[in-house]
């Protein structure tokens, strides 16, 4: 089920943007990703001030004119690699300025990974800016857990290798499919632990062709953390597993919550 978009959220400080949608549907682990959440050295790179237009404004017009688009166009080449063509996604239009999504094709390697770039934009009465292009990768995978099969679409940062990916999310998928949390919570918070089985309870793993939806990201330094699913409404919230990779002297894995 495709949601109606209502209209376009900016986060202060940059931190996130997201498209609101009026309706929703489906599993929390497979719903269509309108939320993209902003970490240093996740998949998108943070959303300048400039773009914080507003907590919430509602769209006025969801279409560009041809002149206007032609402007976009010129602005956001200069954020994208050379050579690569951008497309129009999410856009929206008011008597004084504009804002839109930017993304191009999708092109899958021999070893079954997907990339694209993205990048958002923003005009005032006249000139388009646009913020720089980030690379997405993203492939499937299946996975074994209690000797249930799962089907998982797995997307990774430029930090993180496709190998590193899939092993970490095999660990993080064992993790997640016990009822109680395998590993103390990341910060110094009491009594998170009764949140895991709420949300494990609340989401639980899907079986069958019914697909998983991971996010690996990395700190760029020493520990890598999966997410599972996708924040899609204002009260939602994702476990994470972090996995130390890179450190000499390993600390413990852990896990953590993050909450629209």
């Amino acid at each position: 089920m495709r949601a109606e978009i209502c209209g376009a959220v900016y986060a202060k400080g940059g931190l996130f943007a997201r498209m609101v949608p009026c309706r929703l549907g489906g599993n929390w682990m497979t719903r269509h990703r309108i939320a993209v959440c902003l970490a240093g050295g996740a998949l998108l790179a943070a959303i300048s001030p400039r773009v914080a237009l507003a907590s919430i404004r509602k769209c006025e017009n969801p279409s560009l004119l041809t002149e206007d688009q032609a402007r976009l166009f010129e602005a956001v080449r200069l954020a994208l690699p050379p050579g690569v063509q951008p497309m129009l996604g999410d856009r929206c239009r008011w008597s004084d300025s504009a804002f839109a999504w930017i993304t191009t094709k999708k092109i899958t390697d021999t070893n079954g990974v997907t990339r694209w770039w993205i990048s958002s934009c923003a005009r005032d009465r006249h000139r388009w800016t646009c913020d720089p292009a980030v690379l997405q990768q993203e492939f499937e995978a299946r996975f074994i857990v209690a000797d249930v099969a799962h089907h998982v679409k797995i997307s990774f940062d430029r930090e993180t290798s496709q190998a590193i990916a899939k092993t970490l999310v095999s660990q993080a998928l064992e993790s997640y499919a016990s009822p109680t949390p395998p590993f103390p919570y990341c910060r110094e918070t009491q009594g998170q632990e009764s949140r895991w089985g709420i949300l494990r309870d609340g989401h639980p793993l899907p079986a069958g062709d019914e697909a998983i939806h991971v996010t690996v990201t990395s700190d760029g330094k020493t520990t890598e953390t999966v997410w599972f699913g996708d924040l899609v409404s204002a009260d939602d919230a994702q476990i994470g597993i972090q996995l130390p990779v890179r450190a000499l002297r390993k600390p413990e894995p852990c896990w953590v919550l993050r909450e629209s």
